[in-house]
């Protein structure tokens, strides 16, 4: 959780920083340069997640190593089974933030809200609470983030482009 906060912090830190980008031009009408920027923020975070999912499959030793070294080798294979699974959806995870924040920015709070909640209690709580009493295993049970990391970026995409109807 350590790792997956400082990634979700910086792909906040883009978004948030391309609010009164995105505030001002709804303002003021100029719907090309809302567009460009969102398209600017989505990329750079799309970029920011491939890196953290790039590094989280390929080197999960080391980022283990960094926040829980001297811990035994349980901990060491859960916390491999964590990054490379649960983690698995980071890049999705990066944009659903993004997304939450863009539309945020354009004024739509209500449909912010849904995707805010879409991935941490619409579908990872059930998606949890169903595998959970089907596998009885914690491994499988990682499995969740995955399944609310590719509806919410459905329901986001979804709300994304209505917003933009709106603006037409």
């Amino acid at each position: 959780m350590k790792v997956f906060g400082i990634v979700v912090s910086i792909v906040i830190g883009v978004s948030l920083g391309g609010m009164p980008i995105l505030g001002y031009n709804m303002g003021a009408g100029n719907n090309e340069r809302v567009k460009e920027t969102v398209k600017y923020i989505l990329i750079t975070n799309l970029i920011i997640g491939l890196v953290a999912f790039i590094i989280f499959e390929l080197f999960p030793e080391i980022i283990i190593n960094i926040f829980g070294s001297g811990n035994g080798e349980d901990y060491m294979e859960f916390a491999n089974y964590c990054l490379r699974i649960f983690l698995g959806g980071i890049v999705l995870t990066c944009l659903i933030k993004s997304m939450s924040i863009i539309l945020q920015s354009m004024g739509s709070s209500l449909k912010s809200t849904i995707l805010a909640l879409a991935r941490d209690v619409i579908f990872f709580v059930p998606a949890i609470s169903l595998i959970a009493y089907y596998s009885h295993s914690v491994v499988t049970m990682l499995w969740s983030a995955i399944i609310a990391d590719v509806l919410s970026f459905i329901v986001g995409i979804l709300l994304l482009k209505s917003e933009f109807k709106c603006m037409e």
